[in-house]
């Protein structure tokens, strides 16, 4: 996607930052709310975070093994920028809230 700015007739491009301070404030905003804690959750559990995913197909496995790669990627980025709020909710999936 691109903008043309008023006083350019390149186009510019709209790419998202990718600083730290992009990310934190992000993540903060999400694990900062019980349901976006909850989201996060469900989102590592699918991606087989918690779960052995090795099976003998050789297709699904390798399936298996980018979604789980993403799933950790994502569960270090909550550990990196929201320590506290990540043992929050896995305290909240043990205590069933």
């Amino acid at each position: 996607m691109t903008t043309t700015d008023e006083f350019d007739e390149e186009p510019v491009p709209v790419v998202p930052s990718k600083s730290d301070d992009f990310d934190e404030i992000a993540f903060e905003s999400i694990m900062g709310t019980k349901e976006g804690r909850a989201l996060m959750l469900r989102y590592l559990i699918e991606t087989g975070v918690f779960d052995d995913t090795f099976t003998d197909d050789p297709h699904k496995n390798a399936y298996n093994c980018g979604l789980r790669a993403f799933g950790l990627k994502l569960q270090d980025d909550l550990l990196f920028h929201t320590p506290d709020n990540y043992l929050t909710m896995m305290k909240e999936r043990t205590d069933g809230n």
